[in-house]
């Protein structure tokens, strides 16, 4: 007999449903007959739109008490489920290593840490974990995820990037130094999201915009298995964000492709890069994003709800809710702890994501 919380949970995944359906008939009314003196409605819709798309792949299949594990404690220690669940898998995915794409296979599915992430992904459910494996091989493969300068770079490394990143990726150095650590030992970067205008990167077009995600993804995955094993296998394995949205207007964002792009492409890379997304900060968020976030949330598993932090405004709010996080000596000067550049940048430009649309 289904129990008191899975019978809730699947309530309030229905309601999701309802909810997002809503979302987008709304916008698509709304995008058509939209008024910029009067941009409040729309803009509210917007805001929760987006992170409930994105949210939608990491909820599946999972109750609160496997969210709440996944999210809270980061355990890369396996358990005797998750074990028997691996050896499962490994004999469902014999055939791979035999097929064309034999030598990717045997790369991810002899590593537990890599496997184990879709599995969580899945809740532990063999079959779904199987068919994302498949399809995750298969899709990095045919986008040639490996190469060395994928398709929209330029246009990444001079709105998108920082010049520490940028140096980086362009040389294959390391790139473990450029990452902050947040007080869990993950690693954890700053985006300065707020000024970034989308419009400018219609020209890329959507496919190519999302192979140029998925290969970001790629190397934040490589860096993400890299400091696991530095580690000496254990510790956080997921990467923390913190968005700042100072600035942001709803002019620079297309709308349209934003919800067409967000409700495709990016909820297929979800499902390829399962569980490297950790905790998630938004700061200086606009006034009808923080006021309709708490209502908003509690649509979501208690665990994914606490993964994503959204702040307002207030600086000294955004500087506590940092603190709980990072340490002073990880949050730049700006935003209120004691990181500046040696060129005396309390900003930390060079290391900050967006930053040079500010």
């Amino acid at each position: 007999m289904p129990t008191i919380i899975t019978k809730i949970n699947s309530l309030a995944l229905f309601l999701k449903f309802i909810f997002n359906s809503f979302l987008d008939a709304t916008i698509n009314l709304l995008s058509n007959n939209y008024d910029k003196k009067e941009p409040t409605l729309f803009y509210f819709f917007v805001c929760i739109h987006i992170p409930m798309n994105h949210l939608s792949s990491i909820t599946e299949g999972k109750t609160e008490e496997e969210e709440n594990k996944d999210n809270n404690s980061e355990n890369s220690v396996l358990t005797s489920k998750e074990l028997k669940s691996l050896e499962k898998l490994r004999k469902r995915l014999a055939d791979l290593e035999a097929g064309e794409h034999g030598l990717h296979a045997k790369e991810i599915h002899q590593t537990d840490w890599k496997l184990i992430r879709f599995l969580r992904a899945h809740g532990m459910d063999i079959k779904k974990a199987e068919k994302s494996l498949h399809n995750s091989i298969k899709w990095r493969l045919n986008h040639t995820i490996n190469v060395t300068r994928p398709a929209g770079i330029e246009w990444f490394f001079k709105r998108v990037g920082c010049t520490q990143l940028n140096n980086m990726i362009v040389d294959g150095t390391d790139r473990s130094p450029w990452y902050f650590r947040d007080k869990q030992g993950a690693l954890a970067y700053y985006s300065r999201m707020g000024k970034l205008n989308f419009e400018e990167a219609k020209h890329l077009g959507n496919s190519t915009i999302a192979k140029l995600v998925g290969w970001l993804h790629e190397r934040i995955q490589e860096d993400l298995d890299l400091h696991y094993i530095r580690n000496g296998y254990k510790g956080p394995t997921k990467v923390t964000t913190v968005i700042d949205l100072e600035g942001f207007q709803l002019s620079q964002a297309p709308v349209s492709e934003i919800m067409s792009l967000t409700r495709n492409e990016m909820a297929e890379i979800q499902s390829i890069f399962p569980e490297i997304l950790g905790k998630t900060i938004i700061i200086n968020a606009p006034q009808m994003m923080s006021i309709a976030w708490p209502a908003f949330s509690l649509f979501l598993l208690p665990g994914t709800r606490a993964n994503i932090l959204v702040n307002g405004t207030n600086k000294d709010n955004n500087r506590e809710l940092l603190l709980k996080h990072f340490d002073v000596t990880n949050i730049p000067l700006a935003l209120g702890g004691t990181y500046i550049e040696n060129d005396g940048d309390i900003y930390c430009s060079s290391r900050i994501l967006c930053s040079s649309n500010n």
